[in-house]
């Protein structure tokens, strides 16, 4: 090899040193991203929800670790609840609506993620209770899913993210409070503006 070639090459290498660098640089932001968004998700348990200036419907569930999983059946923690309130779940959504078929868990604990609200009913609920269920998901269209759900021996299960509220038979007022109240109080994350706007009062002297 002669001085002109090895001068040649030389730009050449250090386009390739130059352009490995950038690859690290870029892998460091994604594996970066990656770890923050999995604190995001799997540390989510450790945050608690913001206080409200009402009590809210149901009972408070312990947020469990809510990593994705790749199917529908694979192995995956418990869930700390029947049904669900958060845990592992695939990483598709389905859409808000009435479903005549039952959802499974890890697609109705996604749904939750994203602030929306299941209202689930036992197999044995009767016809004219569905369809009072039915009205009020159609009054819900962007919140509400609506399904049967065989593992519950009676009545009606309302959930949203860590919250939960068993209805002995179908009752619209509290099913609405259940939705108005908790509906976007959680979308990956506790809502800053739910937070805002059912902030308690701030005490006495404080500004």
């Amino acid at each position: 090899m002669n001085a002109r070639d090895g001068a040649m090459r030389r730009p050449a290498a250090r386009h390739r040193v130059l352009w490995w660098l950038l690859a690290a640089a870029a892998a460091a932001i994604v594996l970066r991203t990656s770890s923050v968004t999995w604190a995001a998700f799997a540390g989510s348990a450790s945050v608690p929800p913001p206080p409200a200036s009402v009590a809210l419907p149901g009972r408070e569930v312990p947020v469990i670790p809510s990593r994705h999983i790749p199917f529908v059946g694979y192995p995956h923690t418990r869930y700390d609840s029947l049904p669900p309130t958060s845990g592992p779940h695939v990483p598709w959504v389905i859409m808000t609506g009435i479903y005549e078929q039952p959802v499974p868990d890890e697609l109705g604990v996604h749904l939750l993620e994203h602030g929306h609200i299941l209202i689930q009913y036992a197999p044995a609920t009767p016809a004219h209770e569905v369809d009072q269920l039915r009205s009020i998901a159609l009054r819900f269209p962007a919140d509400v899913l609506l399904a049967p759900y065989p593992r519950l021996h009676s009545g009606i299960a309302l959930t949203a993210w860590g919250r939960i509220q068993i209805l002995p038979r179908a009752d619209t007022a509290a099913i609405t409070r259940f939705v108005t109240l908790l509906r976007g109080r959680y979308d990956h994350g506790w809502s800053r503006d739910w937070a805002a706007a059912h902030a308690p009062p701030a005490a006495p002297g404080r500004s």
